[in-house]
């Protein structure tokens, strides 16, 4: 049985390989699927594992992983290649446990959820509703009477509420590794101590008087407040024997500043448990807020959902009846990105992981594997802390190997990549270069204007036939981001910018125009309408007001707008915008209401130049990256906590003050470690930008106020720029048209097929990509490969689309394998499925083409009758194609798979 192992994989070296190369092993050496549980981060991350291993095995006699399988399994090439049908189908047939953790995580707070006062069927948000919150927590300070004490509090200590809401949810972050009342304890505050600080320093002040000090330097000793007097420099001496101070100090003033710092540390400790104190005290309000709106709306944000599950574990039920339970479903459990686990996340899957790493368990052999990379530990701000890789191996007794080749990266990449964090991360390992991979090209521009920089080399791509889809743009911030896009689209005219950054649904300028015209219905002010026509880009016609009707459904207003205006760009983020439409009761709910929209845009298309954050494009590569420094000053921290962490244990809580390293040692070493551990957060994100680079890397820093200035980065510029290379669309990936929404008004609808309701649904291009997929993963035109065709479906698709649309999907390709024109179209005919075909200069790509009996026939699958026109023309222009290619007679067809049945079409010849 494999060992449990630490595997650090730096970026590049190979990760997804390695963990598909384990799970495989797993299975050849007798372990079902549904016994290796798999977490990943992110759904991503869980859809390329799972479309590896598949891949993998489906072509595993030619794959680079065949090789690692059999020194994993101790098994023969012959022997593995003879079990790959069966291993194949256990996979596509079994229940995969490959999941993010948060999804896991779901599913068993699903089991107890009562035990919290939840529905099973809660709902998962990214993160809190803030406003929503805010408003509850409020009600709930002014039935408790904490209201007036909470507005006193907050304007003593000189913070909003709505600072001090977001000072809970930092508290809440780390809940599981708190004990405020432990802080809490002590005496309030007293105003005699800062008599008595004043008076001391008044006392100095007169005695410096006496010895001669001159009026000036006497004014450097004034202060208006304690809280003024801790940042004072001669606070942080031993004593006054420095600067003009020496020649005039004595033991008495020298004294009076010792106990003067003595009574000031006291002051900072007792204002520290005060503060603490009253936090605790509004804390539990803060609390009780989150758990009144999640039983209301059944909803909770990821971070609500990991403590949830932690109280339960540790508050509301047996711990070991839970893993008792995990322990008979799990054998092997694989972790993918390690470091980036937070603590309360270990804290859950420790017992589980002890369990496994032991080796023997209730049933049977067992294991663990876990992956990371504590250079790529970038995300200490949500709780991922990268000291739990090693913490792990060590106490849990794992093995521990590397990865050493970088597979990802061009020569030069690598070079680059080595050379600069050599010095720069502790303990850092040199990547191997894959002599495979090309020279490739690396520079680094230093200059003054960072946007001129990113234009300038962003244009020398171009000019060097790197294709705008193989370009990425990587910044520090999502405003950067944004910025950076405009200025591209500005600069370079006809340039298609992808937006990664986040941006709310209703910030997207089609759909902001798209509220502004409903406004505009209803105000009937002439500013909604010039804010649409600048938005949409569309010129509004008198004469199309009547088209829309206030009485029905926003929803179907909307679909009215889109229809009218012919708004189809951004598809998807059209498609959710319409879906989430359907909450709202009517168009005044819609009015006052739809700020509530918090959703961010999917903008997930991949056509031209990306521009993303770095944190974003953490998990990615691209042929070439562009990185921008800072075009602003990051804003210093204002938490007001500092959290002193050793190792993975929060050994203390201290109150941010300013000047209070002067007088407290302890405060001062946690301050300059968490300025070190901030630090190696830069450097750590600076790493993942440039690992991000398969052939060309551009760096663009300033001279000055770099944050590239820790690297100690030179102006150079090495190897050859390597082009783009001209890429075929996949044969497996179908071209998908913008989507019409069906006019919804208040006309009389006829009654419309499910594939026609879809249409209107965010999973609308799932559906059409999931319905192709499974007819070209059968095996044959054959009912009896229907089981297997569908568990690939799920597999692929099954955290995409609902389980009612994979059904429909597997009853309209059932009807398709029984209808008899179909049956008799194929019938000994060779068959070749997503059929790639040039013709006069454009790439088309066939559902189905079969050739038989000295003839050629072209099937086109569609699920319904819309734009049917369209569909006879496509379908024409195929027939004409082949007819020309292949000398032959040429039959075309519409397949329409329906809901309630398969018909097929033939198409005329001209």
């Amino acid at each position: 049985m494999l060992k449990s192992l630490a595997l650090e994989a730096s970026a590049g070296s190979g990760k997804t390989f390695a963990l598909s190369v384990r799970y495989i092993s797993l299975m050849y050496l007798g372990i079902n699927p549904n016994k290796i549980l798999t977490l990943t981060f992110t759904n991503k991350a869980t859809l390329e594992m799972k479309v590896k291993i598949f891949e993998c095995l489906k072509t595993l006699e030619h794959s680079s992983e065949l090789h690692e399988i059999v020194k994993l399994t101790g098994l023969t090439k012959e022997k593995i290649l003879e079990m790959q049908p069966k291993i194949l189908k256990l996979f596509l047939n079994s229940d995969l446990k490959i999941s993010t953790i948060d999804s896991f995580f779901a599913s068993i707070l699903r089991k107890f959820s009562f035990n919290i006062g939840l529905m099973p069927d809660f709902s998962i948000e990214e993160e809190f509703a803030s406003d929503v919150l805010m408003e509850r927590f409020l009600q709930i300070c002014k039935k408790s009477s904490l209201y007036h004490s909470l507005v006193v509090f907050a304007q003593k200590e000189n913070k909003s509420l709505t600072d001090i809401f977001k000072l809970f949810q930092v508290v809440y972050e780390r809940e599981s590794e708190l004990d405020l009342e432990r802080y809490a304890k002590g005496i309030q505050l007293q105003a005699l101590r800062s008599e008595k600080i004043l008076s001391l320093l008044e006392q100095i002040q007169e005695a410096f008087a006496r010895n001669g000090l001159g009026e000036k330097t006497l004014q450097s000793l004034q202060v208006s407040s304690v809280d003024e007097l801790l940042s004072k420099g001669f606070v942080g001496k031993a004593d006054f024997e420095y600067w003009h101070y020496k020649k005039y100090a004595d033991a008495t003033i020298n004294a009076l500043h010792h106990e003067l710092k003595h009574e000031l540390a006291q002051y900072v400790q007792q204002k520290e448990h005060y503060v603490i104190k009253e936090i605790s005290k509004y804390y539990s309000a803060f609390k009780k807020a989150i758990y009144e709106e999640a039983k209301k709306s059944g909803k909770l944000s990821f971070l609500d959902l990991t403590y949830r599950l932690y109280q339960l574990l540790h508050q509301e039920i047996s711990k070991d009846f839970l893993y008792f339970r995990m322990d008979g479903n799990f054998t092997h459990l694989l972790i993918d990105e390690f470091q980036d686990t937070s603590i309360v996340q270990y804290k859950i899957l420790e017992p589980f992981m002890q369990e496994v790493a032991a080796g023997k368990g209730a049933y049977e052999d067992r294991s663990l594997f876990i992956v990371g990379d504590i250079k790529q530990s970038i995300y200490r701000f949500r709780g991922g802390s990268k000291e739990l890789f090693l913490y792990a191996a060590e106490q849990l007794h794992l093995s521990r190997d590397i990865l050493e080749t970088n597979y990802r990266s061009a020569h030069q990449v690598v070079h680059f990549v080595n050379a600069t964090f050599a010095e720069k991360i502790k303990d850092y390992k040199a990547q191997k270069i894959n002599p495979a991979n090309p020279v490739g090209y690396v520079k680094v521009d230093l200059g003054d204007d960072i946007e001129a920089q990113v234009i300038a080399n962003l244009q020398f791509l171009m000019d060097h036939d790197i294709s705008q889809d193989d370009i990425a743009i990587l910044c520090f911030t999502n405003k950067e981001a944004l910025i950076l896009k405009e200025l591209i689209q500005q600069q370079i005219p006809g340039t298609k910018v992808t937006m990664e950054a986040k941006q709310k649904l209703i910030d997207v300028p089609i759909i902001s125009g798209i509220i502004d015209f409903i406004f505009y219905l209803y105000f009937r002010e002439p500013i909604y309408l010039r804010n649409f026509e600048a938005a949409c880009a569309k010129k509004v016609d008198s004469s199309k007001m009547a088209y829309f009707n206030l009485d029905g459904d926003v929803f179907e207003l909307i679909c009215d707008i889109i229809e009218a205006f012919e708004i189809f760009s951004k598809e998807e983020d059209l498609l959710y915008f319409i879906e989430i439409s359907k909450k709202f009761r009517d168009i005044e709910d819609f009015i006052f209401n739809h700020d509530t929209i918090s959703q961010a845009s999917l903008s997930k298309s991949t056509q031209g130049i990306r521009v993303l954050t770095i944190h974003k494009s953490k998990g990615l590569e691209f042929h070439s990256v562009v990185i921008a420094d800072r075009i602003k000053k990051p804003k210093s921290s204002s938490h007001t906590l500092l959290f002193d962490y050793e190792g993975i244990q929060l050994k203390n809580l201290y109150l941010r003050i300013k000047g209070r390293e002067n007088v407290d040692l302890d405060y001062a070493r946690a301050k300059e470690q968490e300025k070190n551990a901030a630090t190696e957060d830069l450097i750590n994100a600076q790493y993942v930008a440039l690992t991000r680079a398969k052939n060309n890397l551009i760096v663009c820093a300033k001279k000055k106020d770099s944050a590239f200035e820790n690297l100690d980065l030179l102006q150079q510029e090495v190897g050859d720029i390597f082009a783009s290379v001209p890429k075929e669309t996949s044969p497996s990936k179908k071209e998908t048209k913008p989507i019409s929404p069906s006019r919804y008004g208040s006309q009389k609808q006829e009654k419309t097929e499910k594939s026609e309701v879809y249409r209107g649904d965010i999973h609308a291009i799932d559906f059409g990509l999931g319905l192709h997929y499974m007819l070209e993963i059968l095996g044959g035109f054959d009912e009896r490969a229907l089981p297997e065709a569908f568990a690939s479906l799920k597999n692929r698709y099954g955290f995409i689309l609902k389980e009612n649309m994979l059904q429909d999907i597997y009853n309209r390709v059932q009807m398709l394998l029984q209808d008899e024109t179909f049956r008799t179209l194929v019938h000994e005919g060779t068959c070749y499925k997503e059929q790639p075909l040039y013709y006069q200069g454009e790439r088309k790509q066939l559902d189905l083409l079969v050739e038989k009996d000295g003839e050629i026939i072209v099937i086109d699958y569609k699920t319904s009758r819309i734009v049917q026109e369209a569909h006879r023309n496509q379908v024409k222009h195929y027939q004409k194609a082949l007819q020309s290619i292949y000398n032959k007679k040429c039959r075309a067809y519409l397949c329409y798979l329906r809901e309630t049945g398969c018909e097929l079409v033939e198409i005329a010849e001209k």
